[in-house]
């Protein structure tokens, strides 16, 4: 039983191990062969672990068996995985995995998933392969292959991923979120390349698919909940500040390193938005023309605005009121630019009250004009995320 964290009340990393191991100094390798891996709350469902390889850059195992509790190992090595990476740290090898998996189940915190049935994944910097494999998680399950002939040959992939538990997903890889994300991912692509090397994908990739994360809490996203805390400063509602981003989906096509994406929706209990435009999935620039609407209770809590507001809402029987004219995001995921036309938005509305408004009520925290379209851009890259971009 190992405890590596102060905090007390985190599980310890405790298992029983048995089997033969080498270590070779010249390449800093580590090998297990006809290892047992047994987990105390699981006394009678020992993994067997026939290989396994690691050195700098390459991993290499096969697993079967029973259940693989990772709980313990994820709460104690947490503060490696928060650590930032060193800049002056010298560049690592381009990692190469050979990985096979047929276990009843793997337990993380947040889910339990299997049975795990991969018969082989081969990973690379010139070759990516998934013989058809399964994966079951508490109702949902994903059903996914990558088929091609090995380095410069055809590549098809095929995933559906039904009603995957979003926290299983994202949950031990965000450690600064503020709270459980939860919810479902619903995911069907498929693409085709002419090749598996980086530059085969972002020359040649071909595909169309479409995605929905729901039930979720995405507003605790780091990202997301900077870009509702802005927001809500911005129209002086602390409602909207605190609100929920509880859907978002779209259908998308791919060409090359381009993801189109004609009607990504964005739901909350707050507001709402629509999304058309496209994204690079390698450098991350983007460009969207954004549409978004906002509830009478997030209207009306507005202090900034709410006279502006109330005018709105007397145009609308609508759950959410949509609020005139469009803004164009830009830039990249990580640091987007948001335009748009005020003065075309108030004549769409009539709303002349608003041009008596303190010239600084329309300006973000950041000084960018038009800042309340913020948070529709962070879901984007939690959902591309899925895909593996």
């Amino acid at each position: 039983e190992v405890r590596l964290m102060e905090n007390p009340k985190l599980p310890p990393a405790s298992l029983r191990l048995s089997g033969a191991f080498e270590y070779d100094n010249r390449s800093a390798g580590f090998d297990l062969r006809d290892v047992t891996l047994l987990f105390p709350d699981f006394r009678d469902d020992p993994v067997m672990i026939s290989s396994f390889h690691w050195s700098p850059g390459s991993l290499r195992a096969k697993a079967e068996g029973g259940v693989l509790d990772l709980r313990g190992v994820l709460a104690q090595t947490q503060v490696w995985q928060d650590a930032s990476k060193d800049p002056k740290a010298p560049v690592s090898p381009p990692w190469r995995m050979d990985l096979s998996a047929a276990l009843r189940k793997i337990i993380v915190q947040e889910a339990e998933v299997g049975p795990v049935k991969i018969p082989r994944l081969l990973f690379g910097p010139e070759e990516i392969q998934l013989e058809p494999s399964v994966v079951q998680v508490q109702g949902g399950s994903i059903n996914a292959s990558v088929l091609g002939a090995g380095t410069g040959k055809p590549v098809q992939a095929q995933v559906v991923i039904n009603k995957f538990p979003l926290g299983a997903i994202l949950g031990n890889a965000i450690h600064d979120a503020r709270g459980p994300i939860g919810g479902w991912a619903d995911l069907q692509l498929t693409a085709r390349s002419q090749g598996p090397s980086l530059e085969d994908l972002r020359r040649s990739l071909a595909g169309q698919g479409s995605f929905r994360l729901y039930q979720a809490h995405l507003e605790n996203l780091p990202s997301l909940a900077q870009a509702l805390q802005k927001t809500g400063a911005l129209l002086g509602s602390s409602y909207i500040a605190a609100s929920q981003i509880n859907d978002l989906g779209s259908e998308f096509q791919v060409q090359g390193e381009r993801i189109t994406i004609p009607d990504l929706q964005v739901v909350g209990n707050a507001l709402s938005a629509n999304l058309q435009g496209w994204l690079n999935w390698f450098t991350q620039v983007l460009d969207f023309k954004l549409q978004f609407a906002l509830t009478k209770e997030a209207m009306q809590s507005s202090g900034q605005l709410q006279g502006a507001m109330t005018q709105l809402i007397g145009r609308s029987s609508d759950y959410y009121t949509k609020i005139p004219g469009d803004a164009r995001i830009t830039g990249t995921l990580s640091d987007p630019n948001v335009q748009m036309d005020i003065g075309k938005m108030l004549a769409e509305a009539g709303i002349n009250l608003l041009l008596n408004a303190p010239s600084g009520i329309l300006q973000g925290a950041d000084g960018a004009t038009g800042g309340a379209t913020a948070p529709v851009t962070a879901p984007i890259q939690s959902a591309l995320k899925l895909f593996g971009f």
